[in-house]
């Protein structure tokens, strides 16, 4: 294995080691909190060097704070052509039409494209694992519709005991613990580990029984 390819192998293995709810390959995630842990400035430093963006006007923060979930899935399903990364995902207006703001509105069409991902295995293992990098935000009162495969930022229950604190005929009101800053209160993200344990911060979630 070269040098690069031991350098991302450990960022796939770091991002694994920080996933929650990883044995359950329909509900895992890891937050974006947790893919700025892994990525240092350091690993970015190095990625910048390794794909040439040093030569463009862009920098690590860039990578940073518009492409840290869209890199952290290329690492993870291992892909390889980071000579293409620039052009892809830099270039061209690419950083606002392929950053994170638009991970969920890519197409398996568009992935699959030559001037995209260029194949149906790519685009397939994305589409496959990308709900697992942009976890819902949960805000304070905060009323939403999600298409089917969203990832809801809920821990496993403390000693894998689901609380339950009431059914009725809509469903099954269970307590539950958040994911560290996925909460929101106001405009304000709460970087909280376990909401459930906060008086005031304490989010019931009505889950349907069926």
């Amino acid at each position: 294995m070269g040098e690069a390819e031991e350098f991302f192998e450990e960022i796939a293995e770091d991002i694994q080691t920080r996933m929650e709810r990883v044995n359950n390959a329909e509900e895992n995630f890891v937050t974006r909190a947790c893919l700025k842990e892994v990525w240092t400035d350091d690993r970015l430093t190095t990625f910048s060097n390794m794909v040439g963006l040093s030569k463009t006007p862009y920098g690590i923060e860039d990578l940073r704070t518009k492409l840290l979930q869209t890199l952290s899935i290329l690492v993870f399903m291992r892909w390889r052509h980071w000579q293409k990364f620039l052009p892809l995902f830099i270039h061209y207006g690419n950083l606002d039409k392929r950053g994170d703001a638009s991970i969920m509105e890519h197409t398996r069409e568009q992935l699959e494209d030559v001037d995209f991902l260029g194949g149906k295995e790519p685009a397939a293992h994305f589409l496959m694992i990308r709900s697992s990098f942009v976890p819902i935000d949960i805000s304070e009162a905060m009323v939403g519709t999600y298409e089917k495969g969203r990832r809801l930022p809920f821990l496993e229950p403390e000693d894998g005991v689901e609380i339950v604190l009431g059914r009725g005929g809509f469903g099954t009101v269970t307590k539950v613990r958040i994911a560290r800053s996925q909460y929101y209160r106001g405009e304000i993200p709460q970087p909280v580990r376990d909401l459930s344990n906060s008086a005031r911060g304490l989010l019931t979630i009505i889950l349907a029984s069926c």
